[in-house]
């Protein structure tokens, strides 16, 4: 379990930031603080994450409080700071978009360091032969195990889990990466015809992105959209896509998809050829374009150049390197999936020339539908490079556009530039 204390002078604040948390993973523990003194109180307790504002930050010291207690303290405010030691700064505008992937990465270390690490039951299904051990955790000290290596659930035996309240079921950390590439096979691949999918992905769509400038009814069309396409896209193989998107809500493959798909859809607000069919295209190739990695952490990759990723341990180096091509493939078999949806996925990383993977595609395979998505999805990658700071916003935009003036791309350049310069220069100016 880890503890995390929210401490804000402004209970609106304690409140917001605690229903995004709970959204992360359910071994986190809330602790909500209004009052410094509050931290007196079992002084020895552990204690892991503090996320509180520059004000009440520097009340810890006056209180007495160790700062040296926590693993990090996040520190929330308009205030411009870089990382120093355990501290970790967030501009207040963008807290929706970067808390999440910074408690992610921490947790990912934590469980490292614990003898169990959980999965999400709902990513577990019946009638696979798991290759080890499974747990159910009965206290924060006591493991039982449920499931021997090369067994599966059968008999509704994981449902009557559910029906007790079990959300997440444990496996020795050390054996991990063992089990993780099963715990997202398509059906088809075992002869499986009755897994149950929570596919109302819909639910899990982040409203954030309207704290960072973009129109809610933008924000509205990706739900409708979204519901759209489940409803369209029925095939189980789909129906388990959207349920992996939102078994990743808070992650950094999450967030940057979303961000994506929300970047091109307000911009292709200004295009006359953005049809609702291609509002389709936009949203599915974004939210889907990465769900081809085995181990969504290595989706953090996405800044490396090819060079970078040659030097990466082989697994990794390899789940990177094909995880637009494979899942393109798949996606391919399927009847209804349109040819602009599988190029986005398996070209969104073949425009970088030399450094383009699988290959270097020419600027005749380009239309406008991709140059809107490849301008929207590194802009949206080069949010999470500068930190959502405010002042860099207009050098990452003149890069994209330096880097992409060419081709089709010049057709969508100058209406994207308007509308990332509504969103975030003018907005911030104002």
């Amino acid at each position: 379990m880890i503890n995390i204390y929210v401490f804000f002078s402004e209970p609106l604040m304690i409140g917001k930031i605690s229903e995004l948390i709970k959204r992360i993973h359910k071994d986190i523990k809330l602790v909500k603080i209004i009052d410094a003194k509050q931290f007196h109180i079992d002084e020895e307790k552990q204690r892991h994450i503090l996320i509180t504002d520059y004000k009440n930050h520097q009340v810890l010291e006056i209180n007495g409080v160790n700062e040296e207690s926590f693993d990090k303290i996040i520190v929330v405010d308009d205030v411009e700071n870089e990382e120093i030691d355990n501290l970790i700064y967030i501009n207040k505008k963008y807290i929706i978009t970067n808390i999440g992937t910074i408690i992610d990465d921490y947790m990912k270390e934590f469980f490292k360091r614990q003898q169990y690490t959980p999965i999400l039951i709902k990513n577990v299904a019946e009638n696979i032969n798991y290759p080890i051990e499974i747990f159910v955790k009965l206290s924060e000290k006591k493991f039982v195990k449920i499931l021997n290596a090369n067994k599966s659930f059968t008999g509704g035996n994981l449902q009557k889990l559910i029906l007790k309240s079990v959300t997440a079921l444990y496996v020795k950390s050390e054996e991990y990466q063992k089990i993780e590439p099963f715990l997202f096979r398509r059906p088809e691949a075992i002869g499986e015809d009755k897994v149950s999918v929570e596919i109302s992905a819909v639910e899990s769509l982040h409203n954030y992105v309207e704290d960072l400038g973009f129109d809610p009814k933008v924000v509205e069309l990706t739900k409708t959209l979204h519901n759209s396409i489940e409803e369209k896209y029925n095939h189980k193989f789909m129906k388990k896509l959207f349920s992996r998107f939102k078994g990743m809500e808070g992650s950094f493959l999450y967030n940057h998809s979303y961000l994506t798909s929300i970047i091109a859809l307000q911009a292709g607000k200004r295009f006359t050829w953005m049809t609702p069919e291609n509002k389709e295209k936009i949203y599915m190739g974004s939210i889907l374009h990465d769900l081809g990695y085995l181990k969504k952490e290595n989706s953090l990759r996405e800044n490396l150049t090819k060079k970078q990723i040659e030097e990466l341990p082989p697994e990794e180096q390899k789940d990177v390197l094909e995880h637009p091509t494979k899942f393109a493939k798949h996606l391919a078999q399927l009847d209804n999936i349109h040819p602009d949806v599988i190029k986005i996925i398996k070209d969104h990383h073949a425009v970088h020339g030399e450094e383009s993977y699988p290959r270097k595609i020419s600027n005749s395979e380009i239309n406008l539908i991709f140059a809107l998505f490849v301008v929207s999805h590194e802009f949206a990658i080069g949010l999470y490079k500068i930190n959502f700071k405010e002042e860099r916003i207009p050098i990452l935009l003149e890069e994209i556009v330096d880097k992409f003036n060419y081709g089709n791309y010049t057709k969508v350049l100058p209406e994207f530039r308007v509308a990332i310069e509504e969103i975030f220069i003018n907005d911030a100016a104002a």
